[in-house]
């Protein structure tokens, strides 16, 4: 097996960046819906139920440690310090892009998993709400509806 040359730190720094960039969906996406002691007061208030944003995330967070894996994966490939190294020992290079690839997908599934997590319970929440907010409201003590005879 050869150990990467050259470009791919540059690759993982810039993976790196555009991780640090970037940030869960539902954390920003996801409209939550009112504190459950308002739902009586605050009949229509909108708020985010659809699944997209965390199935992102959920996607991202796969990806994450997929990232994770492949880079232990390589790091349990590299040459042991028995076997020759030709003209210099590139070990230490790699064992630092490898550390990069783990360090990274463990980031990368953090941020994601937690944002999934979030959307998933935020979502959830709207859904309950939407539920209790279609309901009809209770008519005030001493009110009655005139029967349809």
């Amino acid at each position: 097996m050869s150990i990467p040359r050259g470009r791919p730190m540059g690759r993982t720094f810039a993976m790196l960046v555009l991780c640090a960039l970037l940030n869960g969906c539902s954390w920003i996406v996801v409209q939550t819906a009112p504190p459950e002691a308002e739902w009586a007061t605050r009949r229509h208030a909108p708020c985010e139920d659809s699944r997209i944003a965390p199935g992102l995330d959920v996607t991202a967070t796969v990806l994450g440690l997929a990232l994770v894996g492949a880079g232990i994966w390589a790091a349990s490939q590299a040459p042991s310090r028995s076997e020759p190294m030709p003209l210099y020992d590139q070990r230490p290079l790699a064992t630092a892009i490898y550390g990069m690839y783990i360090a990274s997908g463990a980031a990368v599934a953090g941020v994601y998993g937690s944002s999934a997590i979030y959307g998933i319970r935020e979502t959830a929440r709207c859904d309950r709400y939407n539920a209790f907010a279609s309901e009809e409201p209770p008519l005030p003590a001493g009110v009655h509806l005139p029967s349809g005879e």
